[in-house]
């Protein structure tokens, strides 16, 4: 045991339990309520906010299926757009789906996906073998 802060060691455990010990410490995890429910509302915004950039994507798709076939609008967005006309024709799109890719490629590993695992020997009699 610590004396300075009350915990207990790996030192304490003989026979080789300080693995054991070691592990358990990694595994405990503090669970609340409020944490489970924080965690629920972020994978919650998470999926809203996933959901809504595929549907500013389609839009933005949509927008630029009616610039090619619509004269009117080209004419417009030459007129009242100046040079920024060019984004309506897939370019911005094009980009917007470059910056959600981006963003979904760069998302963090899940801690368990993460995890190396070692392989530890397995004990085997002398006649087994």
């Amino acid at each position: 045991m610590d004396s300075e802060s009350g915990l207990i060691t790996g030192d304490f455990f003989p026979y080789g339990y300080s693995l054991v010990w070691g592990m358990l410490v990694v595994m405990v995890e503090e669970v609340s309520i409020a944490g489970l429910r924080a965690k629920k509302a972020a994978k919650q915004t998470r999926v809203l906010a996933g959901v809504q950039s595929v549907v500013i994507f389609l839009l933005l798709v949509m927008v630029a299926a009616e610039y090619d076939h619509n004269e009117y609008l080209q004419a417009w967005a030459g007129m009242h757009l100046g040079g920024f006309g060019f984004l309506l024709n897939g370019t911005l799109a094009a980009f917007y789906a470059g910056v959600l890719i981006a963003v979904h490629l760069n998302r963090p590993v899940p801690v368990v996906a993460g995890r190396v695992r070692r392989r530890e020997e397995i004990p085997v009699a002398p006649e087994a073998r």
